[in-house]
Protein backbone atom coordinates (compact mmCIF):
# COMPACT_ATOMS: atom_id res chain seq x y z
CA UNK A 1 0.00 0.00 0.00
CA UNK A 2 1.13 3.61 -0.51
CA UNK A 3 2.52 5.46 2.49
CA UNK A 4 -0.64 7.58 2.76
CA UNK A 5 -2.80 4.46 3.22
CA UNK A 6 -0.46 3.13 5.90
CA UNK A 7 -0.74 6.48 7.69
CA UNK A 8 -4.54 6.39 7.52
CA UNK A 9 -4.54 2.82 8.80
CA UNK A 10 -2.26 3.74 11.72
CA UNK A 11 -4.52 6.67 12.65
CA UNK A 12 -7.59 4.44 12.55
CA UNK A 13 -5.92 1.87 14.81
CA UNK A 14 -4.93 4.55 17.30
CA UNK A 15 -8.48 5.91 17.25
CA UNK A 16 -10.06 2.46 17.72
CA UNK A 17 -7.62 1.25 20.41
CA UNK A 18 -9.47 2.74 23.46
CA UNK A 19 -12.77 1.12 22.43
CA UNK A 20 -11.09 -2.22 21.78
CA UNK A 21 -9.34 -2.08 25.15
CA UNK A 22 -12.64 -1.36 26.89
CA UNK A 23 -14.17 -4.30 25.07
CA UNK A 24 -11.30 -6.54 26.21
CA UNK A 25 -11.88 -5.39 29.79
CA UNK A 26 -15.53 -6.48 29.73
CA UNK A 27 -16.09 -9.51 32.02
CA UNK A 28 -17.97 -11.32 29.27
CA UNK A 29 -14.96 -11.08 26.95
CA UNK A 30 -11.74 -11.44 28.90
CA UNK A 31 -12.88 -13.27 32.01
CA UNK A 32 -15.63 -15.66 31.08
CA UNK A 33 -16.38 -16.07 27.38
CA UNK A 34 -13.28 -17.52 25.79
CA UNK A 35 -14.99 -17.84 22.41
CA UNK A 36 -14.03 -14.24 21.61
CA UNK A 37 -10.43 -15.37 21.70
CA UNK A 38 -11.34 -17.81 18.92
CA UNK A 39 -13.52 -15.60 16.69
CA UNK A 40 -11.07 -12.76 16.11
CA UNK A 41 -8.12 -14.96 14.98
CA UNK A 42 -10.55 -17.01 12.89
CA UNK A 43 -11.71 -13.84 11.17
CA UNK A 44 -8.12 -12.84 10.46
CA UNK A 45 -7.49 -16.28 8.96
CA UNK A 46 -10.64 -16.07 6.82
CA UNK A 47 -9.61 -12.66 5.46
CA UNK A 48 -6.12 -13.97 4.71
CA UNK A 49 -7.64 -17.06 3.02
CA UNK A 50 -10.15 -15.15 0.90
CA UNK A 51 -8.05 -12.07 0.15
CA UNK A 52 -7.51 -11.98 -3.62
CA UNK A 53 -3.88 -12.14 -4.70
CA UNK A 54 -4.41 -12.79 -8.38
CA UNK A 55 -6.02 -9.52 -9.42
CA UNK A 56 -5.84 -5.78 -8.77
CA UNK A 57 -8.92 -4.04 -7.40
CA UNK A 58 -9.90 -0.47 -8.10
CA UNK A 59 -9.62 1.66 -4.97
CA UNK A 60 -12.78 3.11 -3.50
CA UNK A 61 -13.95 6.66 -4.02
CA UNK A 62 -11.89 8.96 -1.73
CA UNK A 63 -14.84 11.31 -1.28
CA UNK A 64 -17.02 8.45 -0.04
CA UNK A 65 -14.24 7.31 2.30
CA UNK A 66 -13.76 10.81 3.74
CA UNK A 67 -17.49 11.39 4.24
CA UNK A 68 -17.87 7.95 5.81
CA UNK A 69 -14.99 8.51 8.22
CA UNK A 70 -16.41 11.87 9.31
CA UNK A 71 -19.81 10.29 10.02
CA UNK A 72 -18.26 7.29 11.79
CA UNK A 73 -16.04 9.43 14.02
CA UNK A 74 -19.00 11.69 14.90
CA UNK A 75 -21.23 8.77 15.91
CA UNK A 76 -18.33 7.14 17.76
CA UNK A 77 -17.69 10.33 19.73
CA UNK A 78 -21.36 10.62 20.66
CA UNK A 79 -21.45 6.97 21.77
CA UNK A 80 -18.29 7.51 23.82
CA UNK A 81 -19.80 10.55 25.53
CA UNK A 82 -22.96 8.67 26.55
CA UNK A 83 -21.06 5.46 27.33
CA UNK A 84 -22.58 3.08 24.77
CA UNK A 85 -19.72 0.68 24.03
CA UNK A 86 -21.79 -1.41 21.64
CA UNK A 87 -22.21 1.54 19.25
CA UNK A 88 -18.53 2.43 19.62
CA UNK A 89 -17.55 -1.06 18.51
CA UNK A 90 -20.00 -0.96 15.61
CA UNK A 91 -18.33 2.24 14.44
CA UNK A 92 -14.91 0.59 14.71
CA UNK A 93 -16.28 -2.26 12.62
CA UNK A 94 -17.68 0.20 10.07
CA UNK A 95 -14.30 1.93 9.86
CA UNK A 96 -12.60 -1.42 9.16
CA UNK A 97 -15.05 -2.11 6.33
CA UNK A 98 -14.45 1.39 5.00
CA UNK A 99 -10.69 0.78 4.97
CA UNK A 100 -11.22 -2.35 2.89
CA UNK A 101 -13.43 -0.35 0.56
CA UNK A 102 -10.70 2.28 0.26
CA UNK A 103 -8.18 -0.42 -0.63
CA UNK A 104 -10.23 -2.41 -3.13
CA UNK A 105 -13.62 -0.83 -3.63
CA UNK A 106 -16.96 -2.63 -3.62
CA UNK A 107 -15.46 -5.66 -5.38
CA UNK A 108 -13.09 -6.40 -2.49
CA UNK A 109 -15.84 -5.98 0.13
CA UNK A 110 -18.05 -8.33 -1.88
CA UNK A 111 -15.22 -10.86 -2.05
CA UNK A 112 -14.76 -10.70 1.75
CA UNK A 113 -18.46 -10.62 2.63
CA UNK A 114 -18.39 -13.69 4.88
CA UNK A 115 -15.31 -12.76 7.00
CA UNK A 116 -16.82 -9.31 7.52
CA UNK A 117 -20.15 -10.84 8.56
CA UNK A 118 -18.39 -13.35 10.80
CA UNK A 119 -16.48 -10.59 12.59
CA UNK A 120 -19.75 -9.12 13.88
CA UNK A 121 -20.03 -12.07 16.26
CA UNK A 122 -17.03 -10.69 18.16
CA UNK A 123 -18.95 -7.55 19.12
CA UNK A 124 -20.42 -8.16 22.61
CA UNK A 125 -24.15 -7.57 22.86
CA UNK A 126 -25.35 -4.61 24.98
CA UNK A 127 -25.80 -5.39 28.66
CA UNK A 128 -29.52 -4.51 28.58
CA UNK A 129 -30.13 -7.00 25.76
CA UNK A 130 -28.18 -9.71 27.55
CA UNK A 131 -30.02 -9.06 30.84
CA UNK A 132 -33.46 -9.43 29.28
CA UNK A 133 -32.50 -12.43 27.16
CA UNK A 134 -30.69 -14.41 29.83
CA UNK A 135 -33.09 -14.26 32.77
CA UNK A 136 -34.82 -17.53 31.99
CA UNK A 137 -31.65 -19.15 30.64
CA UNK A 138 -29.79 -18.44 33.89
CA UNK A 139 -32.52 -20.19 35.87
CA UNK A 140 -32.46 -23.16 33.50
CA UNK A 141 -28.67 -23.50 33.67
CA UNK A 142 -28.66 -23.14 37.47
CA UNK A 143 -31.43 -25.71 37.97
CA UNK A 144 -29.84 -28.27 35.66
CA UNK A 145 -26.38 -27.75 37.16
CA UNK A 146 -27.67 -28.27 40.69
CA UNK A 147 -29.39 -31.47 39.60
CA UNK A 148 -26.18 -32.82 38.03
CA UNK A 149 -24.01 -31.84 41.01
CA UNK A 150 -26.52 -33.33 43.43
CA UNK A 151 -26.59 -36.63 41.54
CA UNK A 152 -22.77 -36.62 41.65
CA UNK A 153 -22.84 -36.47 45.45
CA UNK A 154 -22.08 -32.79 46.07
CA UNK A 155 -23.95 -30.82 48.72
CA UNK A 156 -25.73 -28.20 46.64
CA UNK A 157 -28.82 -26.02 46.83
CA UNK A 158 -30.27 -23.26 44.70
CA UNK A 159 -32.17 -20.00 45.11
CA UNK A 160 -33.01 -18.53 41.74
CA UNK A 161 -29.76 -18.27 39.81
CA UNK A 162 -27.64 -18.52 42.98
CA UNK A 163 -26.04 -21.90 43.64
CA UNK A 164 -24.78 -22.92 47.09
CA UNK A 165 -21.94 -25.45 47.00
CA UNK A 166 -20.92 -26.52 50.51
CA UNK A 167 -20.37 -23.19 52.29
CA UNK A 168 -19.75 -21.26 49.07
CA UNK A 169 -22.15 -19.16 47.02
CA UNK A 170 -21.97 -19.07 43.22
CA UNK A 171 -23.99 -16.74 41.02
CA UNK A 172 -24.81 -17.80 37.46
CA UNK A 173 -24.00 -14.62 35.56
CA UNK A 174 -25.11 -13.66 32.08
CA UNK A 175 -21.90 -15.04 30.56
CA UNK A 176 -22.71 -18.49 31.93
CA UNK A 177 -26.29 -18.47 30.70
CA UNK A 178 -25.43 -19.04 27.06
CA UNK A 179 -26.57 -15.95 25.12
CA UNK A 180 -23.07 -14.94 24.01
CA UNK A 181 -22.32 -18.59 23.35
CA UNK A 182 -25.38 -18.86 21.13
CA UNK A 183 -24.24 -15.90 19.03
CA UNK A 184 -20.74 -17.31 18.74
CA UNK A 185 -21.96 -20.81 17.92
CA UNK A 186 -24.20 -19.48 15.17
CA UNK A 187 -21.15 -17.73 13.73
CA UNK A 188 -19.04 -20.89 13.98
CA UNK A 189 -21.84 -22.96 12.45
CA UNK A 190 -22.10 -20.56 9.53
CA UNK A 191 -18.32 -20.58 9.15
CA UNK A 192 -18.35 -24.38 9.04
CA UNK A 193 -21.11 -24.35 6.43
CA UNK A 194 -19.25 -21.70 4.41
CA UNK A 195 -15.96 -23.60 4.42
CA UNK A 196 -17.68 -26.89 3.75
CA UNK A 197 -19.34 -25.63 0.59
CA UNK A 198 -22.44 -26.97 -1.16
CA UNK A 199 -24.43 -26.62 2.04
CA UNK A 200 -28.21 -26.58 1.65
CA UNK A 201 -30.40 -23.98 3.36
CA UNK A 202 -31.94 -26.78 5.44
CA UNK A 203 -28.54 -27.75 6.81
CA UNK A 204 -27.74 -24.14 7.66
CA UNK A 205 -31.12 -23.81 9.41
CA UNK A 206 -30.40 -26.94 11.46
CA UNK A 207 -27.03 -25.54 12.57
CA UNK A 208 -28.56 -22.21 13.58
CA UNK A 209 -31.48 -23.79 15.46
CA UNK A 210 -29.19 -26.30 17.19
CA UNK A 211 -27.03 -23.50 18.57
CA UNK A 212 -29.54 -22.72 21.35
CA UNK A 213 -29.74 -26.16 23.04
CA UNK A 214 -26.06 -26.86 22.38
CA UNK A 215 -24.96 -23.59 24.00
CA UNK A 216 -27.20 -24.19 27.01
CA UNK A 217 -25.91 -27.75 27.41
CA UNK A 218 -22.28 -26.61 27.15
CA UNK A 219 -22.85 -23.88 29.75
CA UNK A 220 -24.42 -26.41 32.10
CA UNK A 221 -21.24 -28.47 31.78
CA UNK A 222 -19.21 -25.36 32.55
CA UNK A 223 -21.19 -24.46 35.67
CA UNK A 224 -20.94 -28.06 36.88
CA UNK A 225 -17.16 -27.92 36.40
CA UNK A 226 -16.94 -24.64 38.31
CA UNK A 227 -19.15 -25.99 41.11
CA UNK A 228 -17.02 -29.11 41.47
CA UNK A 229 -13.80 -27.07 41.44
CA UNK A 230 -15.22 -24.74 44.10
CA UNK A 231 -16.20 -27.67 46.29
CA UNK A 232 -12.70 -29.18 46.13
CA UNK A 233 -10.47 -26.08 46.14
CA UNK A 234 -12.58 -23.21 47.41
CA UNK A 235 -14.20 -20.20 45.80
CA UNK A 236 -10.83 -18.52 45.18
CA UNK A 237 -10.25 -20.96 42.32
CA UNK A 238 -12.67 -18.78 40.31
CA UNK A 239 -10.16 -15.93 40.40
CA UNK A 240 -7.49 -17.99 38.65
CA UNK A 241 -6.96 -18.60 34.91
CA UNK A 242 -8.89 -21.84 35.33
CA UNK A 243 -12.08 -19.78 35.20
CA UNK A 244 -11.20 -18.54 31.72
CA UNK A 245 -10.02 -22.04 30.78
CA UNK A 246 -13.46 -23.45 31.54
CA UNK A 247 -14.91 -20.96 29.05
CA UNK A 248 -12.58 -22.26 26.36
CA UNK A 249 -13.37 -25.87 27.26
CA UNK A 250 -17.08 -25.07 27.15
CA UNK A 251 -16.74 -23.51 23.72
CA UNK A 252 -14.79 -26.50 22.37
CA UNK A 253 -17.47 -28.84 23.72
CA UNK A 254 -20.19 -26.70 22.13
CA UNK A 255 -18.45 -26.71 18.74
CA UNK A 256 -18.01 -30.49 18.95
CA UNK A 257 -21.72 -30.95 19.75
CA UNK A 258 -22.68 -28.65 16.88
CA UNK A 259 -20.54 -30.65 14.46
CA UNK A 260 -22.09 -33.83 15.86
CA UNK A 261 -25.56 -32.45 15.13
CA UNK A 262 -24.48 -31.64 11.60
CA UNK A 263 -23.04 -35.15 11.14
CA UNK A 264 -26.27 -36.76 12.36
CA UNK A 265 -28.31 -34.53 10.05
CA UNK A 266 -26.03 -35.43 7.16
CA UNK A 267 -26.40 -39.13 7.93
CA UNK A 268 -30.20 -38.97 7.97
CA UNK A 269 -30.16 -36.85 4.83
CA UNK A 270 -27.98 -39.44 3.08
CA UNK A 271 -30.29 -42.26 4.23
CA UNK A 272 -33.33 -40.37 2.98
CA UNK A 273 -31.63 -39.61 -0.33
CA UNK A 274 -30.58 -43.26 -0.68
CA UNK A 275 -34.12 -44.45 0.03
CA UNK A 276 -35.44 -42.08 -2.63
CA UNK A 277 -32.87 -43.35 -5.09
CA UNK A 278 -33.82 -46.96 -4.36
CA UNK A 279 -37.50 -46.18 -4.90
CA UNK A 280 -36.75 -44.50 -8.23
CA UNK A 281 -34.63 -47.47 -9.38
CA UNK A 282 -37.36 -49.94 -8.38
CA UNK A 283 -39.97 -47.87 -10.17
CA UNK A 284 -37.80 -47.83 -13.32
CA UNK A 285 -37.24 -51.61 -13.16
CA UNK A 286 -40.95 -52.38 -12.76
CA UNK A 287 -41.87 -50.22 -15.70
Amino acid sequence: MPAAQWLILACCLAWAAPSLLRMAAQPGVAGQDGQYIVIIPATAWLIWREFPRDRAFVAGNPTVVLAGLVAIVAVHLLAWLVGVLFVELLMVYAAAVLMLYRHGGVALCRRLWFPLLFLLAAVPLPGSVIASATRSLKLLVAEASVAVLGDAGYEVARTGSIIFVDQYELVVEAACSGVNSIVSLIAVGLMYAYLRGRTTPARIAVLVLASLPVAVAANIVRVVMLGAMTSHWGVYILETPLHTATGLVMFVIAVFLLLLVDAVFGMFHAIAAGAGLVRRENAGASS
